[in-house]
Parts: structure tokens; C-alpha cells; sequence
């Protein structure tokens, strides 16, 4: 599988919230904070979208809108023809499995909007757009079903079609898209992160020498080979207790730790909890609450 195929592979999105909005002036949506990525796509009018702490960003009639960490943000009327616009647009509220911490995630811009004029050269998104207006149009059996499913998709290629369009970075996992040594590297590691990895050896998987590889690897991802490896292995250990996927041991073996307390440890000095206490989700209820959330209009 390509670099890119597996990162979004491991991301295991699903659509855990999905809905149709038509809204009159003034009208205004406040939304995010739960770490969720939240996309919407305008059908009709105008609008503004702005993000804490940032210029508000227009949309219009047409545009995809993701905020792909789901940080808080306000969507609201925007004027047209010195009137403010009603608007109709769907969204959701996407879950990934691994979460807002996944590098890939980490990697985009806190919003990302793909115009409709941008698309050209996306038809496979355009038509999969066309297949969820039509099916929001429509209450038919497991219309609920085949919208969150469609949205899975339209949120996966807008994801590809930014990653294969973002020649603008020279560091991190976006670039390690454009050098095809790193990417078979990263690539490697994300695939078999059970394996007995050594410099040596991810320096052989990528054709190069011990030295060439460690100075272009903290060249292009801004860390040690070594570190990224453990930091990436902890993140799949999260995803595995997050799904019950087997003991602490079986865990341990499938992110390569011959032991669990060798795992514990590393787990622990990560994350600050011990691999039990985050799979029973004790991290969550340490986790700073925001009073204010609760009052938070959602969509």
C-alpha cells in the first residue's frame, strides 16, 4: 500500500454525526472543541467561518469546509449584496480513530476549505458532493446510513486530494509525501511498527547510509528516526487499547516491546498514565473540563 493509502487507513474515519441545516439571518453555529473533525458543505448562501484566535474566512455556495482537528469555531451569516445570506448546507462530525493527535491530522492547517472553483481537477470529490446533496434530499430507507458513509468518503478525498496538492511544505509528513525515500521509510513503520527497527535498518529500507539517512530524516520530519519511532508506536498502542484489542501483552508485541513492562514503562513516560488506566479511560476523566461547552450550540 502507498504511504498515503496507509495513513488514511489508519486514520479508521467514521461519520458519528451527520445533518442537514437551512438557517435564516442572522443565524450563527458555534461548534467543536471535542478533538472531532467537523466538515461542512454550503448548498446555498453565504457565510463566514472563524476559528479562536483567528480572521473569520468566507464561504460560499459550494465550498467544502473541514476543520480537521475540531477545534472551537463559529460559523455564522455572511453578507451578500450588502444583504445577509439565508443558507442551507450539510455537515458532520467525523470520529478518527486515532484521533486529532495523528500526525497526518497534525500535519493539515487548523481549516481547510476546498472551493468549488479548486476542484477541477477533482472530479472523483465532485461527484461523491453531487451523491450526498442528493442523498440529504431525500428520506429513503438508510438514508441516515449511506449519508454517513458518503461523507467518510468525501472527508477521505478531500484528505488525499490536500495531501497530494501540499508541495508548499518542506517538513514534516507533508514533505515526507514528496521524497520517496522517506515515505517507503515512514511507510514501513506504519505498516509493521512490530518489528525490531534499528537506524540500520530503516536506513537500509531507504537505500541509504547510516549517515545520509539520519541527517535527511531530521531534515524532512524535524526529529530523530528513533524518537519518531517511539512516538508513532505509542500513538498505535493508544488506538489498540482504545479498542480492547487483546492484553497488555498482545499490545506490547504488536507496537515491538518484548515485554509488558518494558511497555508499561515507555507507555507511561508518553502519556503520563499506565497502558490499563488509559484504556479504562481515566485519561479522559482527568482531562480539563469546559464549563462553557455545555451551553455550546452544536452541530
Amino acid at each position: 500500500m502507498d504511504f498515503i493509502g496507509a495513513a488514511l487507513q489508519k486514520m479508521r474515519v467514521t461519520a458519528a454525526r451527520v445533518g442537514r441545516s437551512e438557517v435564516c439571518a442572522p443565524w450563527q453555529i458555534e461548534a467543536g472543541g471535542e478533538g472531532l473533525p467537523v466538515a461542512y458543505y454550503f448548498l446555498r448562501g453565504r457565510g463566514e467561518i472563524e476559528l479562536a484566535g483567528q480572521e473569520g474566512r468566507r464561504i460560499e455556495a459550494g465550498d467544502l469546509v473541514l476543520v480537521p482537528r475540531g477545534e472551537r469555531h463559529r460559523v455564522r451569516d455572511g453578507m451578500q449584496d450588502g444583504v445577509r445570506a439565508d443558507c442551507v448546507f450539510l455537515h458532520a462530525t467525523m470520529q478518527a480513530e486515532i484521533g486529532a493527535d495523528c500526525p497526518f491530522i497534525a500535519a493539515l492547517p487548523p481549516l481547510l476549505i476546498v472551493r468549488a472553483g479548486d476542484r477541477a481537477g477533482s472530479p472523483y470529490l465532485d461527484s461523491h458532493l453531487q451523491s450526498l446533496v442528493w442523498e440529504a434530499s431525500t428520506s429513503g430507507p438508510a438514508s441516515d446510513l449511506l449519508l454517513a458513509r458518503l461523507w467518510e468518503v468525501v472527508f477521505l478525498l478531500a484528505f488525499r486530494t490536500y495531501l497530494v496538492a501540499a508541495d508548499q511544505h518542506t517538513t514534516g509528513w507533508l514533505a515526507a509525501i514528496r521524497d520517496p525515500q522517506m515515505a517507503r521509510v515512514l511507510g514501513a513503520i506504519q505498516q509493521r511498527p512490530h518489528e525490531d527497527w534499528t537506524v540500520e535498518r530503516l536506513a537500509a529500507e531507504a537505500a541509504m547510509s547510516r549517515a545520509t539517512f539520519i541527517r535527511q530524516f531530521i531534515r524532512v520530519m524535524g526529529e530523530p528516526p528513533m524518537r519518531f519511532l517511539y512516538q508513532h508506536r505509542m500513538g498505535v498502542a493508544a488506538s489498540l487499547l482504545q479498542q480492547g484489542a487483546g492484553g497488555l501483552a498482545a499490545v506490547a508485541a504488536q507496537v515491538g516491546y518484548g515485554s509488558e513492562a518494558a511497555f508499561s514503562s515507555a507507555f507511561r513516560r508518553h502519556f503520563g498514565f499506565a497502558p490499563g488506566a488509559y484504556r479504562a479511560g481515566q485519561h479522559l476523566d482527568s482531562a480539563p473540563k469546559n464549563p462553557a461547552s455545555q451551553q455550546t450550540a452544536r452541530v
